[in-house]
């Protein structure tokens, strides 16, 4: 429930990252970037770039969570950050594996550089293997780590909840609560 709330939700896809403020339950703003997994892996490989790289790739787009909060929110943080899309669910699941938390869910800013570390000391065939990845999560899920820590860095917020729904499951539910009336 995003009411009485400023939200911050971020939407990690393959090809992009859709930033969006909201108030309210209403969207104020949205910011998409070109900073989705997926391309990024592509570009480093092309390019002939590590992961151990993708700092360097992702810093053109540094402040512009930063930007649109501000703008959106007159310089109020984000009560709640949500975050939603396949990685940034994994990396939510990830804590217990790598961190020996129990709390499932969340990402925290503070466990991200550890989580970094740890998934960078590991090829994808490990993190398979140890972490129990499917093969095209196991290939991104350390980029989309360093650009979520990015994103939260930017914005000012220090956690993501991962409530394990989609976008566009969201929104639906949000219709249908509004559109239901009593008999």
């Amino acid at each position: 429930d995003l009411s009485d709330r400023a939200a911050l939700l971020i939407d990690m896809g393959g090809g992009s990252v859709e930033v969006t403020v909201a108030r309210n339950g209403l969207a104020l703003g949205c910011e998409t970037l070109g900073l989705g997994a997926v391309r990024l892996l592509a570009q480093m490989k092309e390019l002939g770039r590590g992961e151990t790289e993708v700092d360097d790739m992702i810093a053109p787009f540094r402040g512009a969570a930063a930007g649109l909060v501000k703008a959106e929110t007159k310089e109020q943080k984000p009560d709640v950050c949500i975050g939603t899309g396949g990685n940034l669910e994994g990396l939510g699941r990830l804590r217990a594996p790598l961190l020996g938390k129990e709390k499932l869910g969340k990402v925290k800013l503070a466990d991200l550089d550890l989580m970094i570390d740890k998934l960078l000391a590991m090829t994808p065939a490990q993190r398979i293997e140890k972490l129990g990845l499917r093969p095209d999560r196991a290939d991104v899920i350390a980029i989309a780590a360093i650009v979520l820590r990015m994103v939260m860095r930017d914005a000012g917020v220090t956690k993501a909840l991962t409530p394990g729904v989609g976008l566009n499951q969201g929104l639906l539910r949000q219709v249908a609560d509004r559109v239901r009336e009593p008999l």
